[in-house]
């Protein structure tokens, strides 16, 4: 797929292609993005925030510890300033 790609990116667009396309494992990709198919344009990455968490008081998250031997890890995107405001959830 990617000779036919970079192919058709060459001969229809201005557009400097990389000869080599980057590659994640599905694992990897679910971890980081939560997605089999990311665009890897954005940078947003899911991460592990357990400890952060656990040290929150808020039960759901504080009791992920003793849910360790299952496994149990809490990962959420990491959110700017600005989401954080009420104008900018509603943006």
């Amino acid at each position: 797929v990617e000779p036919v790609i970079r192919e058709v990116f060459t001969k229809f667009s201005n557009r400097k292609i990389d000869n080599i396309f980057p590659k994640i494992s599905y694992k990897e990709s679910m971890l980081k993005y939560g997605n089999d198919k990311p665009d890897l344009r954005f940078t947003l990455e899911i991460q592990d925030v357990t400890e952060i968490f656990a040290k929150s008081g808020f039960a759901i998250f504080a009791k992920s510890n003793a849910l360790k031997p299952l496994n149990f890890i809490s990962r959420s995107a990491p959110a700017n300033k600005r989401s954080l405001t009420i104008s900018g959830f509603s943006d």
